[in-house]
């Protein structure tokens, strides 16, 4: 068995994948490998994490895990993105990370970490938000705003679908939440109206064929409903 290396040497490699890492956006953005990982550690770092005893030792760790990540994101999204793909919770802690962390933080410009990323890598970071449930967090929309300045020019980014039966009778209770929460509604109520176009029904000529209808709710709800409900992600053409 080789030896472990010391803590100078491990943050010298730590160093090194990081910097391997931003160098790999520039050239050729997030690979699949990247999205598979990152699917299950945003949740980690951006969802209110619960049903952890407070006086765990458990929850003392991921509480400064989670806050370095933190102090890294708020010096540089670019700069986060990187770490937390290459350096794991648990080496984030570590005194060899401490050592990569205080360096990091020295730095007078961070610009030499910066690339871009694609209209499809924004999709990825969209979807995963509203699939995990923290897409409503001040953490991850402040990181797609800097990372994704200018939106896409289409109207509708993400569609879901495919809800279970069993299910059905709850979700349009959530909806109803939705629609007297929404903006609309909120408008509407302040004008005085005494009815809503929350609702659209559209209705086809041909009577064997379902009608439908569009339902105006509140978005931060509608996300949520997709987290819960884990509806299916439809691919936009």
């Amino acid at each position: 068995m080789p030896p472990s290396l010391n803590a100078g040497d491990r943050a010298q490699q730590l160093s090194q994948q990081i910097n391997n890492k931003i160098t790999q956006f520039q050239l050729q953005g997030l690979t699949f490998e990247d999205q598979e990982l990152l699917r299950a550690r945003l949740p980690y770092v951006w969802r209110p994490h619960e049903n952890i005893p407070a006086a765990s030792a458990t929850k003392s760790r991921q509480s400064r895990s989670r806050y370095i990540y933190g102090m890294i994101q708020d010096t540089s999204n670019h700069l986060f993105l990187a770490v937390v793909l290459v350096v794991p919770p648990t080496v984030c802690i570590s005194p060899a990370f401490q050592l990569v962390l205080n360096s990091l933080m020295s730095l007078e410009t961070y610009v030499t970490f910066q690339f871009q990323l694609n209209a499809k890598a924004q999709r990825f970071f969209e979807s995963t938000a509203a699939e995990q449930g923290f897409a409503t967090e001040r953490r991850y929309l402040s990181f797609m705003k800097s990372m994704f300045s200018a939106p896409e020019a289409r109207q509708i980014q993400l569609a879901y679908s495919l809800v279970a039966r069993d299910s059905i009778e709850i979700f349009m209770n959530e909806m109803l939440q939705g629609v007297v929460t929404s903006e609309q509604w909120a408008k509407e109520g302040a004008q005085g109206g005494d009815t809503t176009g929350c609702v659209t029904i559209f209705i086809p000529s041909n009577q064997h064929q379902d009608a439908s209808c569009t339902i105006r709710v509140n978005r931060d709800r509608l996300v949520h409903s997709i987290h819960k409900f884990n509806m299916t992600k439809l691919k936009l053409e």
